[in-house]
């Protein structure tokens, strides 16, 4: 019986082997080569895609106010000194004036102070007011 099996095994693989045929060899398919060389003729190539600067720098201005012009445009190059862009100096010429409106309101306050001390010294001399007052 066992010998039956085996037998039987051996048979059924023989079978299989040599019912089984080779497989197809693979197809070749024909490939067409170019050789690549620049030309000025062809077909013009559009690219998408996003340009940037290689560097970007963040510029402000170092007072507040309203810009009024620019001289510079977008991606030009610009060296140290020039004028990029120009704000309103109202605003700032506004401060100055308030400015000098409070330095002269000051001089004539320690102007006012300085005849205050002369008036009291002349009155303290001639008696006229007390040491307390002066």
């Amino acid at each position: 019986m066992k010998s039956a099996s085996t037998l039987a095994c051996l048979g059924l693989t023989v079978f299989t082997c040599v019912g089984a045929s080779a497989p197809p060899p693979p197809e070749v398919r024909p490939v067409r080569t170019v050789v690549a060389s620049a030309s000025t003729e062809g077909e013009p190539v559009s690219l998408t895609g996003h340009v940037r600067a290689r560097t970007e720098e963040n510029l402000a201005f170092r007072i507040d106010g309203r810009m009024i012009s620019r001289k510079a445009s977008v991606g030009q190059v610009v060296q140290p000194g020039d004028i990029v862009a120009e704000i309103d100096p109202q605003p700032q010429q506004d401060g100055l004036h308030a400015a000098q409106a409070q330095n002269e309101a000051a001089q004539a306050a320690v102007h006012e102070a300085a005849n205050t001390l002369e008036r009291q010294k002349t009155l303290l001399g001639q008696g006229w007011t007390t040491r307390a007052q002066f």
